[in-house]
């Protein structure tokens, strides 16, 4: 199905609600998932988390119609009175709703890798849900940017 198709189908920017379970692991997190294809460098150790996301929230997928930078991206969302979702908000989406990441890549901006610098230099390292079996092919999908409520 096309990305047209699928928009036309159903409204994935339509207001809805997540549940982000507490104490599971980042690990758990993406086994939930049953993701293609993971990055090894999305761990614990350069995604840290805590108790505070966890619980009941409203969610919406963003879609902007022109290139904007990260840093633009999370200031247009918070104009609305959004957050960019974290690492565990990316998940959980992706566990619930796994049709919406097989036709788009979503993309977390609330969680940036704790990693060393010379590996982030000039980018973003964040939780980005790939179109299965095409991780390449993401790159030239319409990016969708999920933001969070509570």
């Amino acid at each position: 199905m096309s990305f047209q198709a699928y928009l036309e189908r159903c409204n994935p920017f339509e207001i809805g609600s997540l549940t982000v379970l507490s104490g599971l692991t980042l690990t758990q997190r993406i086994a939930a998932g049953q993701y293609d294809w993971v990055n090894r460098s999305i761990t614990e150790e350069n995604f840290p988390h805590g108790p505070t996301t966890a619980g009941e929230w409203e969610r919406r997928l963003f879609m902007f119609d022109r290139a904007l930078s990260s840093d633009e991206v999370v200031d247009e969302m918070k104009r609305e009175l959004w957050l960019p979702g974290q690492a565990e908000h990316t998940l959980a989406s992706g566990a619930v709703f796994p049709e919406e990441q097989r036709q788009f890549p979503i993309i977390g901006l609330g969680s940036v890798a704790q990693a060393p610098p010379q590996l982030v230099v000039g980018q973003w390292l964040v939780c980005r849900l790939p179109v299965p079996g095409c991780p390449l092919l993401s790159l030239f999908l319409p990016m969708i940017f999920l933001g969070v409520f509570l």
